[in-house]
């Protein structure tokens, strides 16, 4: 069984992981892609660390709900995701665990939607100081 998050990184944490759940909602998110990458702004993660919690914590706790028939719509509160989280932690799916681990990768990976939220990323990281 894997350790479970501390109360300081869930503190450091909750904020980007429920910006990044919505990215597994069963409907289109493209209106939430300003939103996430000023969460992942403000955030003390860079977008690299970003893109691993997505990758390993947020996806495993999240990605069957677009294998869902009748999957969520509506936004997971932070109490939600923290369980999700927590529980994928502690039994994280098939995909996760080694030896799969460097197979399936990218397994349920919003790719292009992580392209567009890196690209509004940057466009607010070239801000004039």
């Amino acid at each position: 069984m894997a350790a479970t998050f501390t109360q300081s990184e869930i503190d450091q944490k909750i904020e980007i992981w429920t910006s990044l759940s919505s990215l597994y909602l069963d409907t289109d998110v493209r209106s939430s892609f300003k939103s996430i990458a000023k969460t992942i702004h403000e955030s003390p993660y860079s977008l690299v660390e970003s893109e691993e919690i997505l990758r390993w914590e947020v996806r495993p706790a999240f990605y069957s709900n677009l294998l869902s028939v009748a999957g969520e719509w509506g936004y997971w509160s932070e109490d939600e995701v923290l369980t999700f989280v927590q529980n994928a932690r502690e039994k994280p799916p098939i995909f996760i665990r080694r030896p799969f681990r460097k197979l399936m990768a990218n397994w349920f990976m919003p790719t292009e939607e992580w392209s567009e939220i890196t690209a509004l990323f940057n466009s607010q990281s070239e801000r004039p100081t």
